[in-house]
This record gives structure tokens, C-alpha cells and sequence, in this order.
């Protein structure tokens, strides 16, 4: 576990890094004391999952492991707050979970959010009409 803990940390300080304007991966690496290739291979574990232990555990619970060994890391690397870099990782987090097979309400219940929230994030911000606004447009523009 205390490698898990070392990526999410690793992870971390490249978001921080990657929104300055000064960023240098050279300097990053420097800092974290790591070579470019373990940052490399970090960066791609946390953002797209540890595909071997994620093979080996699909065999007992899908989605929990899915949640384990591909989202959990990234998730927990998010920065606490309200800006907009954190919206738009988590918009990103959603949709892809989505895709992966995840139901509004479990993605709901293990990023701790509102179901209307994360099928808003899902869907954007499209508007549905009702199939009585269809009907009730077409007749004003009948009737005009």
C-alpha cells in the first residue's frame, strides 16, 4: 500500500507542476527524486489503471476492482477545493467511469456526490425536451 501512497503523492505534485507556466519535467523530476520514466509510468498506472492487478481481480468483482486499480489513485489525488482544474478532473473521472460500465448511483456513491449530479456531469449540459414541448412548438409555429 505504501506504493499506492508514493504514485498518489508523485501524481499530485505533476498536476501541480503541469498547471505552472514555468513546469519542467526535468526540475519535477529533480524534486521528487525520481527518473523521467518512473514519473512516466506513474502518471500512466494513475490516469489509466494498473492493467495486471486489474486483470487478476476482474475475476472477483468487477466494478470494485475497475474502482480499485483504475479511478481510486486519481480520485484521491484531487486537490480539495472548488476550482476549476478540480471540475474539470472530476467531469473527466465520471465520464470516464461511465464508460467503463459504472451506474450513475454507484459512481454517485464512491465519489461522494448527488446522482443528479454525476448524470449531469454525464450528459452535460444538453436540454431535454419533453415530448409535449415538441408538440406545443410545433403548434406555434403552425399557428403564427
Amino acid at each position: 500500500m505504501k506504493n499506492a501512497i508514493n504514485e498518489v503523492e508523485v501524481y499530485k505534485a505533476y498536476l501541480r507542476a503541469k498547471g505552472t507556466k514555468n513546469y519542467s519535467v526535468v526540475a519535477l523530476c529533480e524534486r521528487l527524486r525520481v527518473t523521467r520514466s518512473v514519473l512516466y509510468e506513474v502518471v500512466k498506472r494513475v490516469e489509466q489503471g494498473d492493467e495486471i492487478q486489474l486483470e487478476r481481480c476482474l475475476m472477483k468483482h468487477k466494478y470494485d476492482c475497475i474502482w480499485k486499480h483504475r479511478y481510486f489513485r486519481r480520485f484521491s489525488s484531487f486537490s480539495e477545493g472548488k476550482g476549476e482544474g478540480y471540475k474539470q478532473q472530476l467531469k473527466k473521472l465520471i465520464k470516464d467511469m461511465h464508460k467503463d460500465g459504472f451506474g450513475v448511483r454507484d459512481i454517485a456513491r464512491r465519489v461522494s456526490l448527488d446522482p443528479s449530479t454525476v448524470s449531469y456531469h454525464i450528459n452535460g449540459s444538453k436540454v431535454y425536451r419533453t415530448r409535449g414541448s415538441k408538440v406545443r412548438q410545433r403548434s406555434l409555429i403552425f399557428e403564427g
